[in-house]
Parts: structure tokens; sequence; C-alpha cells
């Protein structure tokens, strides 16, 4: 009877390491196939700067409520081209909020920036930041792009930076 009691608990754990296995791996698979993990933008705007009302008795507003957002520095709308690259973060049916940076050491990588390309305006997310002999660049690679740009991006070619993304 032992015997039978010691092969029955190394079946039983064989069977349950196995069940452990196939859903780990059914899990890395599934993870690995449908999610690749971006990295975040910095932080620009803080949560308590964020004033959200109801419509000011006598101020004129096409709507009952609005959203305020103070900035620290003068921002500008971008309106997107229909190129797809940064779906599903956004497409050309989005507005993106911007703002002009004033030196490289407020570009961060995963923020999404805006820059000047030959005749474009590029908008991609940095993926790595550098130094070489000409000073720093940027990295960018649009989120649904398989590789990344096919250029240093000099911080003088930078237009904006993403603060808001208007749906």
């Amino acid at each position: 009877m032992e015997k039978t009691t010691v092969l029955f608990a190394i079946i039983f754990t064989l069977i349950l390491i196995l069940e452990v296995v196939n859903i780990y791996i059914v899990y890395a698979y599934y993870k690995e196939a449908t999610y690749e993990e971006k990295l975040a933008p910095s932080d620009y705007i803080n949560e308590n700067n964020i004033l959200i009302g109801s419509k000011i008795e006598g101020f004129w507003t096409a709507s009952d409520y609005y959203v305020l957002i103070p900035l620290n520095d003068e921002p500008f709308v971008s309106k997107l081209a229909p190129t797809g690259s940064m779906k599903p973060v956004f497409d050309e049916n989005a507005n993106t909020v911007e703002i002009v940076p004033k030196s490289e050491k407020e570009i961060k990588v995963g923020d999404i920036i805006s820059y000047r390309h030959n005749e474009d305006i590029i908008i991609h997310r940095v993926v790595s930041v550098g130094k070489d002999e000409q000073g720093w660049f940027a990295l960018t690679k649009g989120d649904n792009n398989a590789v990344k740009d096919n250029v240093k991006i000099r911080f003088p070619e930078i237009t904006g930076k993403v603060i808001l993304v208007v749906y």
C-alpha cells in the first residue's frame, strides 16, 4: 500500500508540474504575442495642476464643463498625419499638445517628440539618447514601426515635446 501511495503522489506531482509549466508557457506566449512594453513619457503635468469644473456664471463657454491645465511653457497644437506609426497611442484623428523644450536635459527616453527631418515633421518616441563627436542626439521609433528611425536627432531639430494627447 505504501508503494501505491508513493506512486500516486509522484504521478500527481508530475501532473501538477506539467499543468503549472503549461500555464506558464501559455501565459508567456500570450504575453509575448500580444504585448510589447513601451517606455512611458516623463511626467510634465502634475495631477494637482489639472483643474476640472463646471460652467462659471458670466464666463462664456461652449459646454457645461471644462478642463484647465496651467502650464509653465507656451503650448501649441499639432494635427497628425495618417501614417499609423504611433498607433495605438494616437492616429490621425488625435491632436497633440506640445511645448518647445529649452534644453536636451528636458528630453528623456520614453518622451514623444516632434522633429524636423528634411521637409517633414515627425512625431515619434525617444528610445535612447547619447553623445557623439557632434554632441547630444536622440534616437526615435514610431510605436507601430518595426525598426528605429534611421537618423540621429540633434536638439536644434526638435520642434516639440508632446505633453498631452487629445482624442
